[in-house]
């Protein structure tokens, strides 16, 4: 069953990314964040996957040269307070 408060963090960073450029710029980014959203939508997630899915995220945010990086470590670190 789908747990809409398990991925509601998501959607603040899918805001933020989403505020800089279109979708489409960031497509690797979304596409990490929409399997990190599979592992977590139904709390049967695997910690180490969250985990790793997470730096997956902050490493292609580098990639792309984001600015405001400090902003998206933020959103992943209250994100992963959540499962902890």
């Amino acid at each position: 069953m789908y747990n809409e408060q398990s991925v509601k963090p998501l959607r603040e960073l899918d805001k933020f990314l989403t505020s800089l450029a279109p979708k489409i710029v960031f497509r690797k980014i979304f596409g990490i964040m929409n399997a990190l959203e599979m592992q977590v939508e139904d709390d049967n997630y695997s910690t180490e996957a969250v985990q790793l899915l997470c730096k997956a995220i902050l490493e292609t945010a580098h990639l792309y040269k984001i600015e405001n990086i400090s902003i998206i470590e933020k959103y992943l670190n209250d994100f992963m307070s959540s499962f902890n």
